[in-house]
């Protein structure tokens, strides 16, 4: 959670979190995103796995986040995962532990 905490609320000359919509892209087990809906209070949180179990399991274990939503699709459709969040889904979009993979 270091890693979330330092490249979303500590770094300087970025702006808050709070009320803002937060993508994650490859948000694996959803942890960070967990982490960030306690610290940060965004408006609402989308977290992109291209595995279906790692979405399954966070639809299941954070389920009580009214705020917080999980969508299967790679990175190279994200455009039509997103599309029902609206034209402009996001204000900020993150990938901390998985830019490896696009």
């Amino acid at each position: 959670m270091q890693l979330y905490n330092f490249v979303t609320l500590m770094m300087p000359g970025l702006p808050t979190l709070e009320g803002k919509t937060i993508v994650e892209l490859g948000c694996r087990r959803g942890g960070g995103l967990h982490y960030l809906n306690n610290v940060a209070t965004p408006d609402r949180i989308i977290g992109v796995d291209a595995d279906e179990r790692n979405v399954r399991f966070c639809r299941e274990n954070y389920k009580t986040h009214r705020n917080t939503h999980f969508i299967q699709a790679e990175s190279k459709n994200l455009d039509t995962a997103l599309a029902a969040y609206g034209e402009h889904p996001a204000d900020v979009v993150l990938s901390i532990e998985s830019s490896h993979e696009f």
